[in-house]
């Protein structure tokens, strides 16, 4: 796939994760921790996650970074979404590891109103700083 195909590729596919992430999300707190669907659901989601992320950090940050050399603005972009990424990843990591089990149903709806938040804020930060930063480096 030539560069600026495969840039643009990746970006669709983090995109559409990003949009199928957030319905599953959605669906888990309809169906209920407690239910059977709901349950496997959840592992669903923490099994794409982290498949989404690995894909970003393999493909999508070394680029950045690499950018990052020469531009300031992305540079500090980066910084404070690493940042961010330690207590995002914390935070998920305890998520999932709560509700394996299928158990704390009273809590599940607080805590995923939480996870949630954090899950939207760090897409919606993505697609508007970094994707752009990423396209840029489309070679012409």
């Amino acid at each position: 796939m030539e560069g600026g195909v495969k840039i643009r590729h990746l970006i669709e596919e983090l995109k559409l994760d990003h949009t199928e992430l957030s319905d599953l999300f959605r669906k888990i707190v309809h169906l209920g921790i407690t239910s059977d669907k709901g349950r496997k659901m959840l592992h669903d989601v923490e099994a794409k996650l982290l498949t989404h992320l690995k894909k970003e950090d393999d493909e999508l940050y070394p680029i950045l970074r690499k950018m990052a050399k020469d531009n300031q603005d992305l540079k500090l972009k980066l910084e404070s979404l690493a940042n961010d990424l330690g207590n995002v990843t914390k935070t998920i990591s305890a998520f999932f590891e709560k509700y394996a089990d299928g158990e704390h149903e009273a809590d599940f709806k607080t805590d995923f109103q939480k996870i949630y938040l954090i899950l939207s804020r760090r897409i919606n930060s993505e697609e508007r700083e970094l994707f752009p930063e990423y396209v840029k480096s489309e070679p012409l």
